[in-house]
């Protein structure tokens, strides 16, 4: 097997091990909100043992949250990046170097980083119409109105939030299958910085 060859099978794997990462951060924020959840009905309720008690496991899992995200970063931190393989030059990028361009009918949407051009393409779509598709993204929705605690990928839309954690190439993918759905005309491009 050739050094390429390695570089590109490392990569495949250091993608499952990011995506067990981001599994297991979204569960945890899941929970987290759950959690305080509860503690809001308690306070309704006139409950503030309970609130309390509720409160005191939101922050020790937030705490958990944040040393798996330290964990994760060092995880990250260890590999180098990964080359494309060389039979296939054509290959999308991957990770935080890509940006999007969306044509929308007549419209061109392109910011800065694509989770701007994701949520706001979204927001063009009509988040309302997107937020009935259900979608979820690392296991949080992709529309929210409420932000997730320690979650922050996630960008303002008038009152929602939009779940914006992920590569480009999945950003993509997401809206192509909104579009789809929707019945909406839209093509999407993946640019590499």
């Amino acid at each position: 097997m050739t050094e390429h060859a390695d570089t590109h099978a490392n990569a495949t794997m250091d993608q499952a091990v990011a995506d067990c990462f981001d599994a297991l951060l979204a569960a945890i924020h899941a929970s987290a909100d759950e959690w305080r959840t509860r503690a809001q009905a308690a306070l309704a309720g006139r409950d503030d043992a309970r609130a309390q008690e509720c409160l005191a496991a939101t922050q020790r899992i937030t705490q958990v949250a944040r040393e798996v995200e330290m964990l994760y970063d060092k995880w990250r931190s260890m590999w180098p990046a990964p080359l494309p393989p060389p039979d296939r030059p054509d290959t999308q990028p991957k990770g935080h170097g890509a940006k999007l361009r969306v044509y929308l009918g007549n419209v061109v949407i392109a910011y800065p980083s694509a989770a701007e051009t994701f949520a706001r393409t979204i927001e063009a779509i009509g988040v309302d119409r997107v937020a009935r598709l259900g979608k979820a993204l690392s296991g949080i929705p992709l529309i929210a109105t409420s932000k997730a605690i320690n979650y922050h990928n996630q960008f303002p839309i008038g009152g929602y939030f939009v779940c914006t954690h992920s590569n480009s190439p999945t950003k993509k993918r997401l809206l192509e299958e909104i579009a789809a759905g929707l019945g909406v005309a839209l093509r999407v491009e993946v640019i590499s910085q």
